[in-house]
């Protein structure tokens, strides 16, 4: 008997943590990272680069940090939403329009920063 074929991969996944080459594995091999923790507990919100597409779209940094992740081929996210005001916000993600220059910001971010990190995790072995 075969393994069924893999359909999402739940992954840490925010602007802190791209996850290029799970990624680009998931595009090749035609499956889902589904993004918990997108807004990194709100590290995001901090993040001078995430901060600037923000007040240049008059909106959240979590409405674009949710944005530039939906922008993404193969990702979902699942965001946490504390008020109807948040879960407003984070719904509205899918309506904001990030363009070349505003995903290639938020893509230059070059760091790495785990917020769930296990101890029994494959990259703490």
């Amino acid at each position: 008997m075969l393994d069924p074929p893999l359909f999402a991969n739940q992954v840490e996944m925010h602007p802190l943590l791209q996850q290029a080459d799970l990624l680009a594995d998931a595009q090749a091999h035609d499956h889902w990272l589904v993004a918990f923790c997108p807004l990194a507990q709100g590290a995001v919100f901090d993040v001078p680069e995430v901060r600037e597409v923000a007040d240049r779209h008059g909106v959240s940094p979590a409405r674009v940090s949710l944005a530039w992740l939906l922008s993404k081929d193969n990702v979902a996210v699942i965001p946490k939403a504390s008020s109807l005001d948040h879960l407003r916000d984070n719904l509205a993600a899918a309506n904001l329009d990030l363009d070349e220059a505003d995903l290639a910001r938020i893509d230059s971010i070059d760091r790495e920063r785990r917020i769930i990190d296990r101890e029994y995790a494959p990259w703490n072995r």
